[in-house]
């Protein structure tokens, strides 16, 4: 009897190319000879390989499911249709290993998948291919490839036999068509989460290497022209541009606090020497999802009562009353916190391909200091690509969603503020050695859900009663966790700093709506901050943190932050750089300055900031918002934001 081909054909399919690219990996591992690494983190990184293969195939297989209802007499013949899925089951096998072959090769070379550099390459064809040509032996590659695409053709096409597909009737035929196309769509998106896989659940070790193995090549190089075309803008075509030689130029005088000894004459690298002995402080940085300073007592306008607990940490504290975000994503403010580095045009950078490896953060730098390195977070941290950017750029020990065991609330974006504190409590505690850790909150966010009975709620029927709910919610776990910690034994010896991730909804008249970007920004640590200053009245930027935060620690380090230690900023030459949509700004006590497409620029009165009768410094700011992202945009682009000893 003839085999039935619907169901079984595909699924018999799946499952070689899933073998077949599980032989990839074995020879992988063998080749670079990863045999020091646990054999259940291989497996794991197997069974996340599984994930992403799953994902290809059904892709490539899912032009032929969505031709499933063509496969009917009255359109086409059985033995046609059968030379059909033949032919394109011989073409794609071809591509599987053709393309499998040529990326060993990469590998030898790169030590990674298929990504960017490879989608670079395709802008140059004259030129990469006959450097291709030159060094690789690609007709005994083709030649291979052939051979192993005639047998494994045959091998494939015995599954596709005559089908009972045409003879069913219209009814169950569409309904087993549209189950195989539901099935298929789960496996591509492999998530029932807010976003589909992407290439962070493949970073999940501390072997790059294996990280590396554990994904598809298809999917890592689909990965980066999806990147490309999405995210890369020309800004030298777009913007005004200042070239690197004349950006450095101006940068470096901003950076320049008679302490910089700049390494080279044609960049911002610089080794930092602070004054004070080097402090092994533990530092913590706490995220707040979308906590703008219109809803924070100590800034706000209108809200005085809201947040009763942050109130009494900032006086406790140094804030920095004219702060500004990054941007309007959280994204946007890990990219300005952890690696100082401002918010071109397109994605923030943590979710782009080229920062995915040697970006320079503060969290490279805290582990070369001995720092064990945490980002705790209640969702899921493949959201956004936080575990690939973090895992890839010095923070081994990722907590997500996963990992909280009997949490005392879940919403749809994660757990509770209550569970995230008391999950980096329970961790803080067991630590040895010094510390690094990003919290980031998720209770501050639609649809506004937390446990009950821990708020006296708003009732009354007002605009943003949700939201106001739930600032009220986020300000009483922050109380209460630093109300529960103050007689752990790591309290004493820990920097805490506060800061909003971005503003909320942000829209208004105004070319860019600064209040919008006002966020807090909050040093703590009572033992520890006591000869500082209590207020900074000079305008910040969140690329300013990490800088910040290293002094505190009076850590001695070589640099390519763009953002300045906020102490040593004249309090009248301060200035934000934000990115709202297409536009870039920055923020002085009195002035607005926008780029704008078009090579366009403008600069505009900036009433928002109160004075505190100082006198602006008269910046050239119009110079300084050109070269900074020009500088920024280039150093992405040429992956030069690296300091190689970190």
């Amino acid at each position: 009897m003839k085999e039935k081909f619907s169901l079984k054909f595909l699924f018999k399919i799946y499952l070689f190319w899933i073998f077949y690219f599980f032989l990839i990996r074995i020879y992988l591992i063998i080749d670079n000879q990863l045999f020091n690494i646990k054999l259940s983190t291989i497996l794991k990184g197997f069974l996340i390989g599984i994930r992403y293969d799953i994902v290809v195939i059904g892709y490539f297989l899912g032009l032929i499911v969505v031709l499933f209802p063509l496969l009917d007499k009255h359109i086409i013949s059985e033995k046609i249709c059968k030379k059909i899925v033949i032919i394109y089951n011989s073409i794609l096998t071809f591509i599987f290993v053709f393309f499998s072959i040529i990326e060993i090769y990469f590998f030898k070379e790169f030590g990674q998948r298929f990504n960017h550099k490879s989608v670079e390459y395709l802008i140059y064809p004259k030129e990469v291919l006959g450097n291709i040509w030159a060094y690789y032996p690609i007709i005994r590659i083709f030649i291979i490839a052939v051979i192993l695409t005639f047998f494994i053709s045959k091998l494939l096409n015995r599954f596709i036999q005559p089908s009972e597909y045409f003879k069913i009737g219209f009814i169950k035929k569409s309904s087993l068509w549209f189950i195989i196309l539901v099935l298929m769509f789960i496996g591509c998106r492999s998530s029932f989460d807010h976003r589909p896989i992407n290439i962070s659940l493949a970073y999940f070790s501390n072997s790059q290497l294996l990280n590396e193995i554990s994904n598809n090549g298809f999917f890592t190089f689909i990965y980066a022209v999806y990147d490309k075309i999405k995210n890369e803008v020309d800004f030298e075509k777009k913007y005004i541009y200042t070239n690197e030689i004349e950006a450095v130029k101006t940068i470096k005088k901003l950076l320049d606090n008679n302490k910089n000894e700049f390494v080279d004459t044609n960049n911002i690298t610089r080794k930092i020497t602070n004054s004070t002995e080097e402090k092994k402080y533990n530092v913590v940085i706490i995220l707040e999802e979308s906590l703008g300073a219109e809803y924070v007592g100590y800034l706000s306008k209108k809200y005085h009562n809201l947040t009763p607990n942050i109130d009494k940490i900032a006086e406790q504290g140094i804030i920095c009353e004219n702060a500004f975000s990054n941007g309007t994503r959280t994204s946007r403010g890990i990219e300005g916190v952890i690696s100082s580095f401002p918010p071109i045009p397109g994605e923030s950078t943590i979710k782009r391909s080229k920062s995915q490896n040697n970006f320079f953060t503060l969290s490279r730098v805290l582990k070369s200091k001995g720092y064990t390195n945490w980002f705790i977070y209640g969702g899921q941290a493949m959201f956004d690509n936080m575990r690939g950017f973090f895992n890839s750029n010095g923070v081994n020990n990722i907590v997500e969603e996963k990992d909280f065991i009997s949490p005392i609330f879940e919403s749809t974006w994660g757990v509770s503020d209550e569970d995230l504190f008391n999950k980096a409590d329970e961790i803080f505690s067991q630590q040895t050695q010094p510390f690094f850790s990003l919290l980031l909150t998720t209770s501050n966010h639609m649809p506004f859900t937390f446990p009950e009975n821990r708020i006296k709620k708003i009732i009354e029927d007002i605009p943003e009663r949700d939201r106001l709910n739930a600032i009220k919610y986020t300000d009483y776990a922050i109380g209460e966790f630093l109300k529960k910690i103050k007689n752990r034994p790591y309290f004493k010896n820990t920097l805490f700093v506060i800061v909003a991730d971005h503003g909320t909804r942000v829209f208004g008249k105004n070319i860019i709506p600064i209040n919008k970007f006002h966020i807090p920004v909050i040093f703590y640590g009572p033992e520890i901050l006591k000869n500082y200053p209590k207020k900074i009245k000079t305008v910040v930027g969140q690329i300013d943190i990490a800088p910040t935060i290293l002094n505190i620690l009076g850590i001695n380090y070589t640099s390519t932050f763009f953002g300045r230690n906020i102490f040593k900023i004249p309090e009248n030459e301060g200035f934000a750089l934000v990115q709202y949509g297409e536009l870039l700004g920055m923020i002085t006590l009195d002035s607005l300055t926008v780029l704008y497409p078009g090579k366009k620029i403008k600069k505009v009165k900036n009433d928002y900031i109160k004075k505190y009768q100082l006198s602006p410094k008269n910046l050239n700011t119009k110079t300084i918002i050109s070269d900074y992202f020009s500088l920024a945009w280039h150093y992405y682009i040429n992956e030069k934001y690296i300091i190689e000893q970190y």
